[in-house]
């Protein structure tokens, strides 16, 4: 009787630097979305030198899945350029490093010389970018299925495009564009290439639109806590001039696009989201 001898995969191995380790570690206090927070525990706890089945049994996970996020570590370690690791730190503002994990594209080593939570954009983000307590980093990862439009809004905050019709728009003109990279799995023939809008916090609501009395900002994190107004205006000298789309500085959830932007979508016949004039003042 001949049997096959099959032999043992090595199994990754994980190394954080202090500040990726710093990063997972405040993403498990924080708690926030579950599977981020499982994912960074399960990074460190991986980089302790757990095997996959202690790692996956600790966390009620499928050695599997931890196999999988130490794949997505190793290889953002691999793929980082010598330019990102080696950056060197600006005093209050963040460097750049390796991403610990597929969640997470760029871990940050704070050097601030300044209080608060909400953190200036990376040398490697764009410009006026804040990243504020919870904020998610790297490429949109998940399964997807089904029929899309030409724009996909999975939330209202999000704003996804297919590539062909994002060159569509900016061969129209239209200003501010930039698509970023997804890592989406379809099962499915034929799937669109699905694209990220990156969409910058400019612009503010009017103050007649929000309550008269309020509370002041967090004194560390600077959430206002306010409510989505029912009848909602834009304060129009805040408004950008240089870019067809964006989103609001103070309820970041609103995507804002110019008039322009809803005519050409109009006119090529881009489905997939509803348009809603919001008056100015």
């Amino acid at each position: 009787m001949v049997s096959r001898i099959r032999s043992k995969k090595p199994e990754q191995v994980v190394r954080l630097t202090a500040g990726e380790r710093r990063l997972l570690a405040g993403l498990v206090r924080r708690g926030g979305r579950r599977g981020v927070a499982l994912r960074a525990a399960g990074l460190l706890m991986s980089a302790q030198g757990q095997s996959a089945v202690q790692v996956g049994k600790a966390l009620g996970v499928t050695p599997r899945a931890v196999h999988a996020w130490r794949r997505r570590c190793v290889h953002r370690a691999k793929s980082s350029t010598d330019s990102e690791v080696n950056r060197a730190p600006i005093p209050g503002r963040s460097s750049t490093s390796t991403g610990p994990g597929g969640f997470i594209a760029r871990s940050l080593e704070v050097r601030s010389t300044t209080g608060g939570s909400g953190l200036p954009g990376t040398s490697m983000g764009p410009p006026g970018c804040v990243l504020e307590p919870g904020a998610g980093l790297g490429p949109l990862v998940g399964n997807a299925r089904g029929s899309f439009g030409s724009l996909v809004s999975p939330d209202p905050w999000w704003l996804l495009v297919r590539r062909e019709a994002l060159e569509t728009l900016q061969a129209e003109g239209l200003r501010g564009l930039k698509g970023c990279r997804t890592e989406l799995r379809f099962r499915q023939r034929n799937s669109p290439e699905l694209l990220e809008l990156e969409i910058l916090p400019t612009g503010r609501a009017h103050a007649d639109c929000l309550p008269p009395t309020r509370n002041p900002p967090c004194s560390r994190c600077h959430r206002l806590g306010l409510s989505l107004p029912d009848e909602f205006l834009l304060e129009a000298r805040t408004l950008p001039s240089d870019r067809d789309l964006f989103r609001l500085e103070d309820f970041s959830g609103v995507i804002v696009c110019t008039e322009r932007f809803v005519d050409t979508c109009k006119r090529l016949e881009l489905d997939g989201v509803t348009f809603k004039p919001l008056p100015s003042k």
